[in-house]
């Protein structure tokens, strides 16, 4: 698998607020593929993920505004993938800017 390529989708699809809110919920599940894979990546890999991560720690508000329009935020997801949270990710955000 190309990692590398999968990465830069993961990227592109969060910088791209024209995609659907479902084809959002399939960048999550790229991300999850990603995180699985997390110790077989490269370094340059492993650090651009980080790369989008914060983009999406930045975007956390319009990516959640975005999603609740489909997406149910009572997730199963394991805290580790953090990006299915993303409702609790902005409620943190904004907390800490009280």
């Amino acid at each position: 698998m190309d990692f590398k390529q999968e990465i830069e989708f993961y990227g592109d699809d969060l910088k791209n607020f024209e995609i659907s809110p479902f084809e959002m919920i399939e960048t999550f599940h790229r991300r999850s593929m990603l995180h699985q894979h997390f110790e077989n990546l490269t370094a340059d890999e492993k650090a651009l993920i980080r790369e989008h991560d914060l983009y999406l720690l930045k975007i956390a508000q319009p990516v959640y505004e975005h999603l609740k329009k489909v997406y149910d935020f009572q997730s199963d997801k394991p805290v580790q993938e953090w990006w299915w949270h993303i409702d609790k990710v902005m409620n943190a955000k904004n907390e800490w800017r009280r």
